[in-house]
């Protein structure tokens, strides 16, 4: 199946938690979800919940199409019916299975036709000694960032994969050192207040480029060593809030029922793409592609473990110069 893939980057526009549930092991109650090399995302299931239950909200008319969801196993079965009736072998079979499925109201898990990936992380703003923050990310990011790219390149137009890939190629040139940063906007030396890495240098990437890279990584990129980074990421560098469980009355219970719960600040930068069939139906793809484009979702609906702001935004090279 022929598929187009739409890229997202999505501007965390509030303190986000996508909650990874309770860990009785961890010091901190309600952590945020972390690939298997402890860099903070968004799994796959959390983001399509989430802009499923925008798409809810609105009253979008193409709902189990686009996500799936349950259907009669009578509707679907006398689909598969209607398809195979005209071959005369099977037409006593056929009329049997819709005299058996005639009455039945069972429900079938159906698949969605529009393909949902993680959201992976481009950057994290960090606050920084002259009360300017900058938008940190480091080798390590852009790899994971890049392999997922180079897996659908052939699914990328040929405009936006050349600029993908010459960011790619431009950053690879340069090489962090431990404890130190490279800043790559106009911002000077300064030094990160969370932690001591200062930033000593800054370097200039092709100038064609510098759009992308803002939309991409934000107004401040500083490029970090990657133990820098995965330090400044961890859990006792992320922010923690405390939270006390509310009785019903509105009081609050006793100190025992102290809670914290781990987020991600305003500003944290995502990547993830969207695949479209290129034999869906124009107008139900037309529709998606509009009301999702610069919306802001709730994460996890903020009806799960997950919450927060996420402002939506597709990334095409003509979008490029009014990306934030």
């Amino acid at each position: 199946m022929s598929i187009t893939y739409h890229h997202y980057i999505l501007n965390a526009i509030s303190e986000i938690h996508p909650g990874a549930g309770k860990d009785d092991f961890s010091p901190i109650d309600q952590l945020i979800q972390r690939n298997t090399l402890g860099i903070p995302h968004i799994q796959y299931s959390s983001m399509k919940g989430c802009i499923r239950e925008y798409f809810e909200d609105n009253r979008h008319p193409h709902i189990e199409y686009i996500f799936g969801g349950k259907r009669p196993i009578r509707e679907v079965m006398l689909e598969l019916c209607e398809s195979i009736s005209n071959d005369a072998i099977k037409v006593p079979l056929v009329n049997e299975i819709k005299n058996i499925l005639i009455d039945n109201s069972h429900k079938h898990n159906t698949y969605g036709k529009f393909d949902f990936d993680e959201s992976i992380l481009l950057s994290i703003p960090s606050r920084i000694n002259n009360g300017i923050y900058c938008n940190i990310f480091c080798p390590l990011t852009l790899k994971i960032w890049s392999e997922k790219l180079l897996k659908a390149e052939h699914l990328i137009p040929g405009n936006q994969l050349n600029i993908l890939k010459a960011i790619i190629n431009e950053l690879g040139k340069i090489q962090p050192a431990e404890n130190e940063a490279i800043s790559l906007s106009d911002v000077g030396v300064y030094t990160s207040i969370e932690m001591e890495v200062t930033v000593t240098e800054k370097k200039q990437i092709d100038s064609r480029l510098n759009d992308a890279l803002i939309a991409f990584f934000g107004k401040y990129p500083v490029y970090l060593h990657d133990k820098d980074f995965l330090k400044l990421t961890d859990n006792f560098h992320l922010p923690v809030i405390m939270r006390n469980k509310v009785k019903p009355s509105g009081s609050v219970h006793d100190d025992s029922n102290v809670w914290s719960e781990q987020v991600l600040p305003r500003w944290t930068r995502f990547y993830t793409i969207v695949g479209i069939p290129n034999d869906t139906d124009k107008l139900i793809s037309d529709t998606f592609l509009n009301n999702l484009d610069n919306k802001v979702i709730a994460l996890g609906g903020n009806l799960s473990v997950g919450y927060g702001n996420i402002q939506v935004k597709e990334w095409q090279p003509t979008s490029i110069q009014s990306a934030n």
